[in-house]
């Protein structure tokens, strides 16, 4: 049974991941009616100005590091490898915050409902899904916070006097970078607007938490010392 206040995390951060993308929503539809405002045409007017074929194909490089194509073998991989080294349950982390992170933003594509830019022609083939949030941001975000923090890991003062890496800020940081790097490459290619981009790396980070929590909580002592042994 899970501790009550494991609990209490879990859903706090579920429901700030959910709190995110309602704030991101009334952002960019404030009517209710989701339409492109005048900052978004600005700034992707601005964008199309500054496209090159350099920095064209370095987005659409990049842009690959989110999507399920490139992110869910590797978190299967990571799995095995964890879970044949340690035969830990917790090796399931990486991919189910992965596929909940997935799930989660196509959910709030279909509540939101917002038709991706038709200004200019996308750089990369789009889906024919809502524009907000970025899946490819909340999944990125989500796989690299559950690479950098697992289960195992004990993050601040905890894990200095542990002898343990104590740079929880700095995993988190990275995790939202990587997520906020995603977000911007969608804008560039065409398939999002600029406002609104920021909300789906933080629900990300918060939503790859809640799984985290929920991990701790229903892991064994010797589930967490297999995770910190096959970091």
């Amino acid at each position: 049974m899970m501790p009550f206040r494991a609990v209490a995390l879990t859903a706090a951060l579920g429901i700030g991941a959910a709190s995110l993308m309602v704030a991101g929503y009334r952002l960019i539809c404030p009517t209710g009616v989701c339409r492109a405002l005048a900052l978004d045409t600005a700034g992707l007017v601005l964008l199309h100005d500054w496209r090159n074929h350099r920095l064209d194909a370095g987005f659409t490089a990049l842009t690959w590091l989110g999507s399920l194509f490139v992110l869910l073998p590797a978190a299967l991989l990571l799995a095995w490898r964890h879970g044949w080294r340690t035969r830990s349950p917790a090796a399931a982390f990486v991919p189910l915050a992965l596929l909940g992170a997935a799930v989660f933003a196509h959910l709030a594509k279909i509540a939101a409902e917002r038709p991706r830019p038709d200004m200019f022609p996308a750089l990369v083939a789009m889906p024919l899904d809502a524009s907000f949030p970025s899946a490819h941001a909340m999944q990125v975000t989500a796989f690299t916070c559950a690479c950098l923090l697992p289960p195992g890991a004990r993050p601040g003062l905890g894990a200095a006097l542990a002898g343990e890496p104590a740079d929880c800020f700095g995993r988190r940081l990275a995790s939202l970078s990587a997520g906020a790097l995603s977000e911007r490459c969608r804008v560039w290619h065409g398939g999002g607007h600029p406002l609104g981009a920021g909300t789906a790396a933080p629900a990300g980070l918060a939503g790859g938490h809640s799984m985290r929590h929920k991990f701790l909580a229903t892991g064994s002592p010797a589930t967490i010392r297999g995770t910190r042994s096959a970091r």
